[in-house]
C-alpha cells in the first residue's frame, strides 16, 4: 500500500514537472528524455494535466484560458524566485598578486533586487486580469453570470470526468466516446 502511494506521488510529481516544461515550450520528446520515460508516457501525463486544467477552468473560458493561466502562473513563480534571488547579497572577491604572494579580499554587498522581475510579475497579473475579465468596467462586463451554468460549488463536487464532459458541452466540443 505504501509502495502504491509512493508510486502515485512520484507520478504526480513527474506530471507537475512535465507541465512546467511543457509550458516553457519543450517538446514531448525532450520532456521524456529528461525524465527517462517513453514519449507515450509524457503524452498520457499531458492529457491528464490538460483534463485537470480544463476541469478547473472558468466554465465559459475553456481549455485555452486554462492553459494560458497555467503558463502565467509558471512565469510568475519564476519571476518571484528570480526577484528573491536578486536580493541576495553579492560576494565580490578581489585577488592582488605581487610576486609569489597573493592577497584575497572579499567584500559582501547588499542588493535591493532587480525591479525587472517585479515588472514581469505585474505583467502576469495584468494579463491574468485581462483573461478573467477583471479589467473591464461594470458596464462592459460579459453576461457570463446570466448564462446557464451550474453553481460553482456544485460543479467542483462533481467527478472530474463529469466536469470535463460539462465543460466540453458548454464550449461545444464533441466528447470522445
Amino acid at each position: 500500500m505504501a509502495q502504491s502511494r509512493n508510486k502515485k506521488l512520484a507520478i504526480l510529481e513527474r506530471r507537475k514537472n512535465a507541465a512546467a516544461r511543457y509550458l516553457r515550450g519543450q517538446t514531448q520528446w525532450e520532456i521524456a528524455r529528461a525524465f527517462e520515460v517513453d514519449q507515450k508516457t509524457v503524452s498520457n501525463d499531458l492529457k491528464a494535466i490538460q483534463a485537470e486544467w480544463l476541469a478547473e477552468a472558468v466554465l465559459d473560458r475553456g481549455e485555452w484560458t486554462a492553459r494560458e493561466l497555467a503558463r502565467l502562473d509558471e512565469i510568475e513563480r519564476s519571476a518571484w524566485a528570480a526577484w528573491s534571488k536578486s536580493q541576495d547579497n553579492a560576494q565580490i572577491i578581489r585577488t592582488k598578486t605581487r610576486g609569489d604572494s597573493g592577497e584575497t579580499e572579499t567584500t559582501i554587498k547588499g542588493q535591493a533586487g532587480d525591479a525587472r522581475f517585479l515588472e514581469i510579475v505585474l505583467k502576469c497579473v495584468a494579463k491574468r486580469c485581462q483573461l478573467l475579465g477583471l479589467d473591464k468596467k461594470p458596464d462592459e462586463e460579459d453576461d457570463f453570470r446570466i448564462r446557464s451554468a451550474p453553481d460553482l460549488d456544485q460543479f467542483r463536487q462533481l467527478p472530474v470526468d463529469e466536469r470535463v464532459r460539462l465543460l466540453r458541452q458548454t464550449m461545444g466540443i464533441s466528447s470522445r466516446n
